[in-house]
């Protein structure tokens, strides 16, 4: 069931995660659509799913080792429920006036991720892309052409080329608002929908 919004608590909760999310370094701005309804609880074993295959495929079968964790891609964000793809791929036109939605089951609507990403070091964006392209259709069940075509793995960057602290806040308060979590009883949000990488360490 959806909570009634607190708005000094949820105000608090947001003020924290910008807090946190601003002491790390993030690069791009990723959107993973899987165009059907999944439940949360199967979309963050497709995440964690698609992070091991992209991690494999970049660092090889070593990659859970602790010494690699490094020359993983790190990411913070949400699953969510929605209606399709984005009209505006540009950072810059991003909204952050939040509406209600529902996650409910029986609403069936297509769930997808939005995800800061900081991408591992040293790979180039175009390489990075390609796999993770490639590992979400594996994860799909679909091919890179379809996961391409049907934009499944959108990732942006702004103009600048890289993400300066406000753009982060920009895409933090856009991450993390009602319109892509719920609230739950407490009038907060519920954090089963947040995504983190295991890789992930509070500051």
């Amino acid at each position: 069931m959806v909570g009634i919004i607190d708005n000094d608590k949820l105000n608090e909760q947001q003020m924290k995660i910008r807090n946190e999310i601003g002491k790390h370094h993030w690069d791009l701005f990723v959107t993973l659509n899987f165009h059907r309804h999944y439940s949360i609880e199967e979309g963050h074993k497709l995440i964690r799913d698609w992070d091991s295959r992209v991690s494999r495929k970049l660092n090889g079968r070593r990659y859970t080792k602790p010494q690699n964790q490094w020359k993983r891609m790190k990411f913070i964000g949400c699953l969510s429920y929605g209606e399709g793809r984005r009209k505006s791929t540009r950072l810059d036109t991003v909204k952050t006036t939040p509406y209600l939605t529902s996650n409910r089951l029986e609403d069936k609507r297509p769930l997808h991720s939005h995800l800061l990403v900081d991408r591992p070091h040293r790979v180039e964006i175009d390489l990075f892309q390609e796999v993770c392209e490639e590992s979400l259709g594996r994860v799909l069940n679909k091919s890179h052409f379809e996961v391409y075509r049907d934009g499944m793995c959108h990732i942006e960057l702004n103009d600048k080329g890289y993400f300066d602290l406000q753009d982060v806040f920009q895409i933090t308060d856009y991450i993390f608002q009602p319109r892509h979590i719920e609230v739950d009883d407490t009038g907060t949000f519920d954090t089963s929908n947040i995504v983190i990488s295991s890789n992930y360490s509070l500051k």
